[in-house]
């Protein structure tokens, strides 16, 4: 029922009144509150538990978890995933230990889509939960949805039920998981954010487009992973450069009227730091496009691949793509952003091209500002 709705959640007017009360006994400047409120709203808040309440609520636990610190200490948490949450990866563990259930999990990172079914399952036996063969997408959601990690949106004109993850928190839990999937090894997942590392540091991303075509597409290839193709170079950056300490990350934010892929914005006590907010525009051609086999474009020439006419017009698009959304982010955050743009190109699951977008006269580059 919609009156219960905010029973076992914070409203955002219960979170502004302990910020506001926090930033006084901290003197720290007014603004702060707004700030705080952002971080917050991303990664805290998006519940909504009856499909007739028009309020989101907060997540209890980790904005609990985020006011008794930020109050201690008068600044924020260096990571927004409280520890509390295991449990919650436990849960997504236990999907993953059947093949509807990673494609479950993999499915709900890779598309950005809602999920649809036509209503939620209210009661789980033990027989449910240990009949693999029977877990159904309604079976898959209605967990997802009862353990928190999928909240309703919304319906259809069919009046089915739309659901998606609530915030950045579960975001991430989600590409932890699949990057578990994709990268099982330690020493692989080390590679991996060493690959980033460089990124970050150096606004160089030929290192991490390297790590993906020698790793992570033979993974793709491998028909046991249901990936999409237009979405898979997404889900993988998306879950290799997933960092709550420094970053609020979306995917397909809307920026003039248009949907940027892949999207990372500093937190406001990351800005001082020589950091950059990211921005990434995939494009994926696939092998049929340009009439050639796996084997022949592994053995071709990276300059001779890139000329061919449908690599260059994927360039093309998301070069242009990216200037609308560069210009549409200046206007959002002005001075304070620090903006790095990558195109991102690849070729069936084979070669991968990458670029930074060079910079303009509209950006500021200076930290701290």
């Amino acid at each position: 029922r919609s009156q219960f709705n905010a029973l076992c959640g914070l409203t955002k007017e219960e979170v502004r009144s302990i910020l506001e009360q926090i930033v006084k006994d901290c003197n720290l400047p007014a603004s702060t509150v707004d700030d705080a409120m952002e971080m917050m709203r991303a990664w805290y808040n998006g519940y909504r538990f009856s499909e007739d309440a028009t309020e989101r609520v907060y997540n209890p636990t980790l904005a609990l978890y985020f006011l008794k610190y930020f109050a201690k200490e008068c600044k924020y948490p260096r990571q927004m995933l409280d520890s509390n949450l295991a449990a919650d990866e436990g849960k997504l563990e236990y999907l993953g230990q059947a093949a509807s259930g990673r494609q479950a999990v993999v499915d709900v990172l890779q598309t950005g889509k809602c999920v649809e079914v036509n209503s939620l399952i209210d009661r789980f036996t033990l027989s449910d939960m240990l009949d693999r063969a029977g877990q159904d997408n309604t079976f898959l959601t209605s967990y997802l949805y009862y353990f928190g990690m999928l909240t309703l949106t919304g319906e259809t004109k069919q009046r089915t039920l739309l659901l998606a993850p609530p915030n950045m928190v579960t975001k991430k839990l989600y590409a932890d998981r699949i990057l578990r999937y994709l990268l099982p090894t330690g020493t692989d997942r080390n590679d991996a954010t060493e690959a980033v590392r460089h990124l970050t540091r150096n606004s160089e991303i030929n290192q991490l487009l390297y790590f993906v075509e020698k790793k992570l597409f033979p993974i793709f290839s491998n028909r046991d992973y249901l990936w999409m193709n237009e979405f898979a170079v997404k889900t993988a950056f998306t879950a290799l450069l997933f960092n709550d300490v420094n970053y609020a990350i979306y995917s397909e934010p809307e920026l003039s009227r248009g949907y940027a892929d892949l999207c990372l914005i500093l937190r406001p006590d990351a800005r001082p730091y020589k950091l950059h907010d990211l921005l990434f525009e995939f494009k994926y051609v696939e092998l049929k496009t340009i009439g050639l086999k796996g084997e022949d474009v592994r053995k071709m020439d990276k300059e001779e691949l890139r000329t061919l006419a449908p690599v260059s017009k994927a360039f093309s698009e998301a070069r242009a793509q990216l200037i609308r959304y560069e210009k549409a982010l200046q206007d959002q955050l002005g001075k304070k952003l620090k903006l790095q743009s990558y195109t991102v190109v690849a070729v069936g699951f084979e070669r991968i091209f990458g670029e930074r977008q060079q910079e303009t006269d509209l950006y500021s580059w200076e930290c701290g500002n």
